[in-house]
């Protein structure tokens, strides 16, 4: 072998070596964070749109709110992600309420089609964040939640 085919080996080599370091501390970290973070395959695979960013809707009635994520899921799906500080990892109808506004302001200021439920990432103390799926309600249901709140907040 000549001088000039093993210097192109080497540098061949080398920058095998030096792509595979990079790609290991690009993607190990993301590949790491998510198993720890026990975030959901839909989501691992998906692509995250939204964080923590404020939106609104006046139709079908005024909502606004800030949802914590929103994933475009590996199928095109918006899926909405709200974060919850608890002693157990346990949802509630308030969760499911907040959830269920996100997509309906989703639903009507994207183009993509929205899940029928999304996620409460509920971190305990001392504990690994866990993903609880909770079935959204349909916008008939959210538009007259929000105007029951609105006349009994008019009542009082």
């Amino acid at each position: 072998m000549g001088p000039e085919l093993f210097t192109l080996f080497l540098v061949l080599a080398l920058g095998v070596t030096l792509i595979d370091a990079i790609s290991r501390r690009v993607f190990g970290k993301r590949v790491h964070w998510t198993a720890q973070e026990r975030m959901p395959r839909e989501l691992q695979l998906g692509k995250l749109v939204m964080s923590e960013s404020p939106i609104s809707t006046q139709y079908p009635v005024a909502l606004h709110g800030t949802p914590d994520q929103v994933f475009l899921n590996h199928k095109g799906v918006l899926v909405p992600v709200d974060t919850k500080l608890r002693r157990d990892a346990r949802t509630t109808g308030a969760d499911r309420l907040q959830l269920s506004v996100y997509a309906t302001i989703l639903a009507h200021t994207r183009s993509e089609p929205v899940a029928s439920y999304g996620y409460v990432r509920v971190v305990t103390s001392g504990r690994r964040p866990r993903y609880r799926k909770v079935w959204l309600l349909p916008d008939g249901k959210v538009v007259a939640k929000q105007r029951a709140m609105r006349s009994a907040a008019a009542r009082a």
